[in-house]
């Protein structure tokens, strides 16, 4: 009876987890899309870690997280990717990946000159 206990804990915090590092992900994804930040800046900006290395994790749920954004491209197209994972810890819990361009109403802005 104790084991089934035990597992059902580690099953409860295990999903726990994975529901707050989706959550994360989704929240970095919606607030790097409606920044309107162009895609030079955000290539110039490189991948970034929030909160930064020097500031303290996120804490929720009882877990400290950290959000790595990794961005990818040359072209007008970036591949974002948006890893979620426990303070300390290398392997993400979740990664997810889009792909930005510069838009205003549904078309692709032409570059400055």
């Amino acid at each position: 009876m104790m084991q089934l206990f035990s597992t059902a804990i580690e099953a409860t915090n295990t999903s726990r987890d994975l529901v707050t590092a989706v959550s994360l992900a989704r929240w970095e994804m919606e607030r790097l899309k409606n920044l309107g930040v162009r895609t030079q800046r955000l290539r110039e900006g490189g991948d970034t870690m929030w909160p930064p290395p020097e500031e303290p994790p996120l804490e929720l749920n009882g877990r400290l997280w950290r959000i790595d954004r990794l961005v990818a491209g040359e072209a007008d197209l970036l591949e974002v990717t948006v890893e979620v994972r426990h303070d300390g810890e290398v392997k993400p819990l979740v990664r997810l990946v889009t792909l930005l361009t510069d838009t205003v109403w549904g078309q692709p802005v032409q570059p400055q000159p």
